[in-house]
């Protein structure tokens, strides 16, 4: 719900949002009975409208320096089917972008524009408090903040697919630039008109921390150190799950006869190493294409060339030396060269990790 200060001690709440379609205005009415006010907005899109707005749901993230022509449509890439918009809040407010005629952005736009107005929306935002002018037509932005990112979801669209959350798409917004609060610094990506969307596996997608982690820790967090083992924080959840899981497997075969106390020792001594658990995930457990996993061995590998140590042909054992020197070595990285290298692992490693929370399959 929107307010406006009409002193400096009176604010009031605008309770009421009408649609005057003749003059393409939005008015919102609000105040006690006996002294009703009421501002106005322009609403410069042409108009389109089918069915109400309570048939949307609508999600607010944040992009800086988001162009207005950044338009797309969301596709769920599991059912791939189109389940949505997305849009700057920019490209309510002008007619010079290239969707300004789409008959089908158009009708998400009204939908997004009314609550906006009404305040129904799903996320974080910083909604404004301006002083109260009629003389005016109020602007969105009088209220809202111009990183905002709208999407636009049709409850319809997404039945099939059944117990939607729009959390579990977090980590791969935050992957493709659009970020559940604001930060500092940003991912900028452009997209072909179809913008594919993916959620976290169903094997993990109730891990709180995870969320946690994509909605507000690394939104704010800027220090190359402590975001690296955030981030290993992940790794360290998943290669716990593979004990279990494979430990159990190991008793159930000693138990059947499958697997003899000689080999179950054997087992047990290579699981326990941290290494080789995270050799399992990247190698047994992600479905899919997981080339991601590369870059990181080869942004990891620089850290140790530069530290002239033993650099690695294998991801996960260059990843694993990488760890052990900013948890046993952390004074030798305090080098410029070092510390870009390491700002610049952890960005690959944002990617490794999205990519594993998409596709990691059997872990349970």
């Amino acid at each position: 719900m929107l307010t406006v200060k009409k002193n400096n001690e009176l604010s009031v709440k605008f309770n009421k949002v009408e649609f005057d379609e003749s003059n393409s205005q939005y008015k919102l009415s609000g105040g006690s009975s006996d002294n009703q006010t009421q501002i106005k907005f322009e609403y410069v899109l042409p108009i389109h409208r089918s069915g109400n707005s309570s048939a949307y749901e609508l999600y607010i993230f944040h992009k800086k320096n988001a162009a207005e022509n950044d338009i797309y449509q969301i596709y769920e890439k599991s059912i791939e089917k189109r389940i949505g918009w997305v849009f700057p809040i920019q490209a309510l407010n002008s007619i010079e972008h290239s969707y300004a005629d789409n008959q089908f952005f158009l009708n998400y736009a009204f939908v997004a524009y009314e609550k906006l107005l009404k305040g129904e929306f799903i996320g974080e935002a910083d909604i404004k408090e301006p002083l109260l002018d009629q003389s005016i037509s109020y602007s969105l932005y009088n209220f809202y903040e111009d990183d905002i990112i709208l999407f636009v979801i049709s409850k319809a669209a997404i039945e099939e697919l059944g117990g939607f959350n729009f959390a579990d798409y977090i980590p791969w917004l935050y992957k493709c630039g659009y970020y559940y609060l604001p930060k500092i610094e940003e991912r900028y990506e452009k997209y072909d008109a179809r913008f594919n969307v993916k959620k976290v596996s169903n094997e993990i997608k109730d891990e709180k921390y995870i969320h946690y982690l994509f909605k507000e820790i690394l939104t704010k967090e800027q220090h190359h150190i402590v975001k690296f083992h955030l981030l290993y924080q992940v790794i360290e959840l998943l290669i716990e799950k593979i004990f279990h899981k494979e430990f159990k497997e190991m008793i159930q075969g000693v138990s059947s006869g499958e697997m003899s106390f000689f080999k179950l020792k054997d087992e047990i001594g290579t699981i326990a190493k941290e290494k080789q658990r995270i050799q399992k995930l990247f190698d047994n457990y992600i479905n899919g294409s997981f080339q991601s996993k590369n870059i990181l061995g080869d942004k990891c590998n620089d850290l140790l060339r530069v530290l002239n140590r033993e650099e690695s042909s294998a991801s996960y054992e260059a990843l694993y030396s990488v760890r052990n020197i900013l948890v046993h070595e952390n004074r030798k990285v305090m080098s410029k060269e070092c510390v870009d290298i390491i700002c610049s692992i952890n960005d690959n490693f944002e990617d490794v990790i999205i990519d594993i929370l998409v596709g990691i399959n059997n872990i349970n």
